[in-house]
């Protein structure tokens, strides 16, 4: 019974795993461009689900694959030239509504990478570090598609935003089942020294009764 006790009682002490996940949750996106011709090939709000969720396309022609998961959104490029901008031209794909369903997850850091994107048509001069870096809020991502200086998507190009995160810690329904069986325990316990009590109690009372009767001489 005593290792019942023990194993309720660290059960509290255990931080409690979270069931957090982008997949089946409604994301809304829109595009912060200078040209109006982008946009995203879906309806607001889009569902999380395997795989690339929406393209971006420029009028009705795809330029990239958006996959959005749980730890990460990833663009790919899926045309087979480079495309480019211009300094003056800023283009952002924004993503709002990241919340993670129940329990709820809050974005706390972006992490931006990538490859194949470079500052001139031939692919040879690197970006500069952090050039292209995602922007957040507790619950959206802005992710720029241009830095501050020209920029060339290569082909099979791609830019990853890995997502860190805080989810509500909820127990697991075997935590609970022990945590029930813990406390189940400790009950028993309880009940049983409560009884053992009463039976003492009794038995003394019976004693001093005993004592206390008037003795016999016959």
């Amino acid at each position: 019974m005593n290792r019942i006790k023990i194993i309720c009682l660290t059960v509290f002490l255990i931080p409690m795993a979270a069931n957090a996940d982008l997949i089946g949750q409604d994301v809304a996106c829109d595009i912060d461009a200078n040209s109006a011709l982008f946009e995203c090939s879906i309806t607001n709000p889009l569902t999380v689900g395997d795989g690339a969720e929406f393209q971006l396309t420029w009028g009705e022609i795809p330029f990239w694959d958006v996959d959005i998961s749980s730890d990460s959104i990833l663009l790919t490029r899926v045309q087979s030239g480079s495309f480019s901008w211009a300094a003056n031209l800023p283009v952002f794909l924004n993503l709002f509504d990241l919340s993670w369903g129940q329990p709820g997850g809050i974005i706390t850091n972006v992490i931006t990478t990538f490859s194949g994107i470079t500052n001139n048509q031939g692919g040879t001069l690197a970006l500069p570090t952090g050039s292209l870096s995602a922007t957040f809020t507790t619950d959206s991502v802005s992710i720029p598609f241009s830095a501050s200086i020209n920029t060339f998507w290569q082909a099979e190009s791609w830019l990853l935003v890995e997502l860190q995160t805080e989810h509500a810690r909820i127990p697991e329904p075997g935590t609970l089942a022990l945590l029930g069986l813990g406390l189940v325990g400790m009950a028993a316990r309880r009940k049983k020294k409560i009884l053992i009590r009463v039976l003492e109690t009794r038995s003394t009372v019976d004693r001093l009764r005993r004592l206390k009767a008037p003795i016999s001489t016959g």
